[in-house]
């Protein structure tokens, strides 16, 4: 059994430690986990109420930072030690939120001592706001709102594809987090609408080789099943399980779903 989507207790809003994951990981019953945190490389101001402290740091945290946080070096630090006194294949890397114009922090980034990056895409660019205040968080449900309102979904759809697609194309990643991620949020959400933007990325994501990962943290799996079949049916086999746990009580209670899914779509 693998895991490619655990966040530890290294920034706010995750709880238990690397070593506490690690073990409960291998009590289940796995054999290779990633260990990933959420990482930015841009100044986050928008609408709406997200938290701009759910990032780790790339360097050193500013003395005036109070909330509980850490840096890449602290998280690569524990994986590797976790690894070897607890005996379980942990993988480093950075879920990371991507935006075309700051492909040079990312590329920083993949020079760190990590086994890979992850594509996320949590954020869509607002056309006509300021430059300070471009990016807007999607996962919240006062942002998509304010997003909706002034553009239309066929705009934050569009947006938020084509974001996803620069992604894919940079070369900068190995994995692709939860594709639909908007979904959690949209009411009437239908995954077939938005095919015309999805396979195309999917087409990209085989010819490169990437890794696509079934997310499994909300009741409706990221991206959906019938994203997943549209997947398949291009020819993708590399496809992989993230429970996107932010605990060890959430990577438990993963086990369950998961069992539910490997009977519909053959995933590692």
């Amino acid at each position: 059994m693998k895991d490619f989507h655990i966040h530890s207790g290294l920034i706010e809003h995750t709880n238990d430690d690397i070593f506490s994951i690690a073990q409960k990981a291998k009590e289940l019953g796995f054999t290779e986990i990633t260990i990933l945190e959420h990482i930015s490389p841009f100044k986050i101001k928008y609408p709406g109420n997200s938290d701009p402290s759910n990032t780790i740091f790339a360097d050193k945290i500013s003395d005036s930072y109070t909330r509980r946080t850490s840096t890449v070096s602290v998280l690569i630090e524990q994986c590797k030690k976790a690894e070897t006194e607890i005996g379980i294949k942990i993988n480093r890397s950075l879920e990371v939120d991507y935006c075309e114009s700051f492909e040079k922090d990312i590329e920083d980034y993949s020079k760190l001592d990590l086994d890979y990056l992850t594509l996320s895409s949590h954020y869509v660019e607002d056309p006509e706001a300021d430059s300070e205040n471009r990016l807007i968080h999607i996962g919240f449900a006062e942002n998509t709102d304010y997003f909706l309102k002034k553009y239309g979904e066929e705009k934050l759809l569009e947006l938020y594809f084509q974001n996803l697609m620069n992604g894919v194309s940079s070369g900068l990643f190995k994995y692709v987090a939860h594709l639909d991620f908007f979904g959690r949020i949209l009411k009437d959400y239908e995954p077939k609408k938005v095919m015309k933007y999805v396979e195309p990325i999917l087409e990209e994501i085989i010819k490169r080789e990437m890794f696509l990962e079934l997310n499994i943290s909300q009741e409706n799996p990221q991206p959906s099943l019938v994203i997943v079949e549209k997947y398949k049916e291009l020819g993708g086999d590399k496809l992989v399980f993230g429970s996107d746990s932010h605990s060890v009580s959430d990577l438990v209670n993963s086990i369950e779903k998961r069992w539910k899914f490997v009977e519909l779509v053959d995933v590692e």
